[in-house]
């Protein structure tokens, strides 16, 4: 069971550091107006944030700490969805 917990804690964390590569390469296609621009910073450090606080949650140092930074992450990637939305309807 802790096998199966620990590959399941490695896949999430591939699959939030992807996403945030799959984020940079789509906001390399975008423009670069200022309106653009700015949506598009605050895109990438929502995205950027979710693998970091998964990262960090990891290494709390309580339970309490492990909870918080997912709930952090979480947050982020709810943050992710609505820039993500502000870009598709450009």
């Amino acid at each position: 069971m802790q096998n199966d917990r620990g590959k399941l804690k490695d896949e999430f964390k591939g699959c939030t550091y992807k996403f945030a590569l799959d984020v940079i390469g789509f906001m390399d296609q975008l423009s670069a107006e200022q309106t653009s621009r700015i949506v598009s910073d605050q895109l990438l450090r929502s995205t950027t944030s979710i693998g970091a606080n998964v990262i960090e949650a990891q290494a709390g140092s309580s339970r309490k700490d492990y909870t918080n930074f997912f709930t952090y992450a979480l947050k982020s990637a709810n943050e992710c969805k609505f820039w993500l939305g502000l870009k598709g309807r450009k």
